[in-house]
């Protein structure tokens, strides 16, 4: 097999475009390709990506209709297309840009024909995330995971080379079980992150918030050992015959997955409001 071009945005995230073996055989135009749709295109989250597989086919006696809806239009055999100062570029049949525009005009007019599409996502959702706008379960992979590298984990025989460099698969979170478990698809508030098994397995406190930390109290004079208490608040305090201690000793006993450790502060006592559905305004702040 041919090796993979990217005739979409360098940056993956922006939109992938990627043929392969791009040929005209029995006067129809063929090539494998892969597509990547940010949920950002439909208004959704800049985090997750939809991600086809699948092969391109265009019928000679279309290839007219097809290339207007890209700009461009035949001649015969010859593409003609827009080029710079008014002129129209001539692409010459046989050559690599003819069989480029042919992919593009093809999948404007009427698209891949998908053997396979994933949904996927990179980190952990934040209240700060467009709501969720692609249907379906999310494959969801640490933050920070090059799009790259999850193009290649779902789909099959994709060997393209980022700046002349191998890409690696990635291995995605796994959600049925261990600390990622329960992940919801949004997340809106604290409450919502208490339901990922990393926290929920702490115990909750009377506010429903998990109980993250652990904190030693030094009893005045008391040469027992240090009360400990479980709290979600890491500047809690101790009453104590009318007085309030402040801890000690504080530390951390919460999941130590990085993507789980940015998930609780970036909601922990978060005062925002939950997002406004599609039918709301936002209201302005003077």
């Amino acid at each position: 097999m041919g090796e993979w071009r990217n005739l979409g945005d360098l940056n993956p995230k922006h939109g992938a475009f990627m043929v392969r073996d791009a040929r005209i055989e029995n006067g129809a135009f063929h090539a494998d390709t892969i597509v990547v749709i940010p949920e950002t295109d439909v208004g959704g989250s800049d985090r997750v990506f939809d991600i086809g597989m699948g092969s391109l086919f265009l019928a000679r006696e279309n290839w007219a209709s097809a290339l207007e809806t890209s700009g461009g239009r035949l001649e015969g055999d010859v593409i003609l297309r827009p080029g710079l100062n008014g002129q129209e570029d001539r692409l010459e049949p046989g050559t690599q840009e003819y069989l480029d525009e042919l992919s593009y005009a093809t999948r404007a007019y009427c698209g891949p024909e998908y053997e396979s599409s994933t949904l996927t996502g990179i980190g952990i959702p934040t209240h700060y995330d467009a709501a969720s706008k692609f249907p379906g379960e999310v494959v969801l992979y640490p933050g920070g995971t090059s799009l790259w590298s999850i193009m290649k984990s779902v789909t099959d025989g994709f060997d393209y080379k980022v700046n002349g460099q191998e890409i690696e698969s990635s291995k995605p979170l796994d959600l049925d079980d261990g600390p990622y478990a329960g992940t919801p698809r949004d997340i809106n508030s604290i409450a919502d992150v208490a339901k990922i098994k990393g926290f929920k397995d702490l115990g909750l406190d009377a506010q429903g918030l998990p109980k993250v930390w652990r904190l030693e109290f030094t009893i005045p004079d008391d040469n027992d050992a240090p009360e400990v208490v479980h709290s979600a608040h890491e500047m809690d305090t101790y009453s104590h015959e009318g007085e309030d201690l402040i801890p000690n000793k504080i530390t951390w006993i919460g999941p130590k997955e990085g993507d789980l450790c940015e998930a609780w502060d970036d909601h922990y006592l978060d005062t925002r409001q939950p997002k406004p559905s599609a039918d709301e305004s936002i209201p302005e702040m003077n």
